[in-house]
């Protein structure tokens, strides 16, 4: 009978301790799924949209500390924010604001057993405002083709992808999710045009820069942006430079979304000139010239 009591005794024990490490090991393990789709139609002003399913499996919080895009291994995006309300993507060609008004910043939490519905928010833009060449220049638009095509062949979930999101968190590390097809109907005709433009420009053809003359005379220069909402209000700083000479003139005005805005420029003395805009401390279009114009 004693036996029979330790042995009982042993078998509840060792089940105590199975049941123990088992619980241990499962609040200690982390388990996040993450199942990213994206589309051509979600290339905004603001960046690439990748809209993504997180899982946080684990029986604890996970911090989602940073994001980026690898095609073919090689990164070819970070992430530089994220949005909670995926719908706003449907509309962020035609109307970019409200894109902008909802962007976080990271990280992103989960807490255990949540999960959450997100777009993130992928730089595609800075390869082409930061380069200082241009080899540099060819290079970002080499790689900017290769995604948008990529994008624009995407295969289903059950098919293997050459692209793929990282998503770095903690606890954890980083992990790489194939990123799959998604098909997003557009908001109106408008924004249709606005995402297929947009795969063939670059930043700085976002805004178009026009000459206003009086006869043969320059009165100013014009810039208006090609997409913004409509209570879309930036500050734009024109500075015009002789390229031979002292003269510089600086001069800021308010753009308000697609309006025109006169930047008035008379009694220009004969030479050759270049104008930049700047919102935000960054070059956002150029315009190169001879005076008087030609």
């Amino acid at each position: 009978m004693a036996l029979v009591v330790a042995v009982v005794g042993m078998v509840t024990g060792v089940t105590s301790l199975y049941i123990s490490w088992r619980s241990t090991s499962e609040q200690a393990e982390v388990r996040l799924s993450a199942y990213p789709t994206a589309s051509p139609d979600d290339i905004t002003p603001q960046g690439l949209g990748i809209r993504v399913v997180l899982v946080n499996e684990s029986l604890r919080p996970i911090v989602l500390q940073s994001a980026a895009l690898l095609l073919d291994g090689e990164t070819v995006a970070q992430a530089i924010g994220w949005i909670d309300d995926v719908r706003l993507l449907d509309s962020a060609a035609s109307d970019p604001s409200r894109v902008s008004a909802a962007q976080q910043t990271f990280p992103i939490g989960l807490a255990e057993r949540e999960g959450k519905s997100v777009a993130l928010i992928m730089d595609v833009w800075t390869p082409f405002v930061d380069a200082s060449s241009d080899a540099d220049e060819s290079e970002a638009r080499g790689t900017f083709r290769q995604l948008t095509a990529t994008l624009a062949s995407l295969p289903s979930d059950a098919e293997p992808s050459r692209l793929k999101l990282r998503i770095d968190h903690v606890p954890g590390g980083s992990e790489s999710y194939p990123v799959s097809a998604v098909t997003v109907p557009s908001a109106s005709v408008d924004a249709i045009e606005s995402a297929a433009a947009l795969l063939r420009r670059v930043p700085p053809q976002f805004w178009v820069v026009d000459f206003l003359k009086r006869g043969r005379d320059l009165a100013g220069i014009t810039l208006r942006r090609r997409i913004a909402g409509a209570d879309e209000v930036d500050l734009v700083r024109l500075d015009l430079w002789n390229l031979r000479t002292a003269v510089h003139r600086r001069t800021v005005r308010p753009v308000v979304a697609r309006q025109q805005s006169l930047f008035p420029l008379t009694n220009l003395p004969r030479g050759h000139y270049i104008a930049t805009f700047q919102v935000g401390g960054r070059v956002v279009a150029y315009k190169s010239f001879t005076v008087p114009i030609r």
